[in-house]
């Protein structure tokens, strides 16, 4: 079954989980996987386009994870996994919108995890780092981002793909993440954790040096 929806329209919202309701018997995950950016010097931006930004990245979390939990709370069970990115964790230059929205996503997560754990409800966060995807080749293509820049400095010297973020939302739905709850996973090759002045974060051992062992 698919409903187009607004989901930054909280009654678009509310006509979809009738929806479901109406066609299904129970609901076991929520993923939360929508968002839009605006590259452009924050003295730049509208009030119009900020709040664009918001209502599509956070706004609509709340409106579905609000519908989707009155359902979820009933049952005394139930996955939310909410789409955030590893831009929430630190400063990046030109995106103060989405970088600040998706902190808020972390946020949001964390918090609700907390509300929700003792009716069975989990709500964990994936972070994505950098994903070969439509986005991020329409960036290379008009030269806003460089491939091989990013590469360098991911630890793992690869771009992620779409799997890698499926797969981290399907095991965080799973009953093998069922201690899991108020978690930001991030998914990003290694890129977030490193904080090196080096350009290039990893290397490869010498294990020649090793013989002995």
């Amino acid at each position: 079954m698919s409903v187009r929806t607004d989901v930054s329209s909280g009654e678009e919202v509310e006509r979809l989980f009738a929806e479901i309701h109406r066609v299904y018997s129970r609901l076991d995950i929520l993923i939360n996987n929508v968002g839009t950016t605006i590259r452009k010097p924050t003295v730049h931006f509208t009030e119009e386009e900020w709040d664009f930004i918001y209502d599509t990245n956070v706004k609509s979390m709340f409106l579905c994870a609000r519908a989707a939990g009155k359902w979820m709370l009933k049952q005394r069970a139930g996955s939310v996994v909410n789409i955030s990115s590893i831009l929430g964790m630190g400063g990046v230059s030109r995106r103060l919108p989405y970088a600040s929205s998706k902190a808020a996503v972390d946020s949001f997560t964390r918090t609700l995890a907390c509300e929700w754990a003792l009716d069975g409800v989990r709500v964990n966060a994936v972070a994505p780092g950098y994903i070969r995807a439509d986005g991020l080749n329409q960036a290379f293509v008009a030269g806003i981002l460089k491939e091989d820049d990013m590469v360098r400095r991911t630890p793992q010297a690869r771009l992620g793909t779409p799997d890698n973020i499926a797969d981290a939302v399907l095991f965080l739905c799973s009953a093998k993440a069922d201690y899991i709850t108020g978690t930001v996973l991030y998914v990003d090759g290694g890129y977030s954790a490193y904080q090196g002045p080096e350009q290039v974060p990893s290397f490869h051992h010498d294990l020649s040096v090793w013989s002995g062992v």
